[in-house]
């Protein structure tokens, strides 16, 4: 995938997904021309893109929509200095009010002063972009009823569905959710180990491994209590050996082990083992 032009507060890495996300919302034949970071706290804002028909504000999960839409037909751009490393950016719909997407810093707002085409840009084309189902995805996932996905364990909250989430790329499920409020899922060439508890405004990005990545699936014990730990070149091995060392305590520490109660795990064997068939036959 062709990344846009990145501003310099983002992440290569970060944009592949955002942009991958994005994707399904975009309308026929628009594109991503550009992609900056921004602040702003209501509605909270992270990044900016601009494509070749608008301006989409972005909080770190596009996937349930952007923030702030901006046709750039008919519209009034301004970047305007507030202090030094700060710039107000904003757009001014035709017969409509100003809208505030936040700030950005001196090198993105060059970026964006490059990218942004004039108030005589084209309409978009007829017709619409994918829908974003965010209300609708939430209530499948907190009754445990997304299609074609296999859950094995308790109930999932609102935050590690929304958490879940962030990993789908448009369109997608994961076909196996395992655990609770921590929990590893499956789609058809990676895996995730999600702890919205622990991770913040950023959930579990960086426990995503593909299948050709992981090495092995280790199943750690202590009586009742126990860890799935996901062996990976991603992974160094101290993070293994502190999750043998700490026994409970360590699965929620590491990115790679998952906490899993030996229930849970005997309850998974099926979807466990279509798991290891996949992780082998991407080694």
């Amino acid at each position: 995938m062709d990344l846009p032009r990145l501003g310099a507060d983002v992440d290569p890495g970060w944009a592949s997904r955002l942009v991958d996300r994005l994707s399904g919302g975009l309308y026929p034949g628009e594109r991503v021309l550009a992609m900056v970071g921004a602040r702003r706290l209501r509605p909270m804002i992270l990044f900016v893109a601009v494509t070749t028909g608008r301006i989409l504000a972005l909080d770190a999960n596009p996937q349930v929509g952007p923030q702030i839409a901006v046709t750039l037909a008919g519209t009034r751009v301004e970047l305007s200095r507030r202090r030094p490393g700060s710039n107000r950016l904003r757009a001014t719909p035709p017969g409509a009010s100003a809208v505030d997407l936040g700030t950005v810093g001196d090198p993105d707002a060059r970026l964006l002063r490059e990218v942004l085409p004039g108030p005589d840009v084209p309409p978009l084309p007829p017709g619409a972009p994918a829908v974003w189902r965010r209300s609708v995805a939430l209530r499948a996932g907190r009754r445990r009823r997304w299609p074609g996905t296999t859950f094995v364990g308790g109930r999932l909250d609102d935050m590690t569905v929304r958490a879940i989430l962030c990993q789908c790329r448009p369109g997608e499920y994961p076909w196996l959710v395992l655990g609770s409020t921590a929990v590893l899922v499956a789609f058809a060439d990676r895996l995730a180990i999600v702890k919205p508890e622990l991770a913040g405004d950023h959930p579990a990005l960086g426990s995503v491994v593909d299948y050709t990545d992981v090495t092995d699936l280790e199943y750690l014990s202590d009586g009742r209590a126990g860890a799935l730990v996901v062996h990976s070149t991603r992974f160094a091995p101290y993070d293994v050996d502190r999750a043998r060392a700490d026994g409970v305590r360590g699965p929620r520490q590491v990115p790679n082990a998952l906490p899993l109660d030996r229930d849970t795990y005997l309850a998974a064997q099926e979807p466990l083992a279509r798991l290891h068939t996949l992780v082998t036959a991407g080694a």
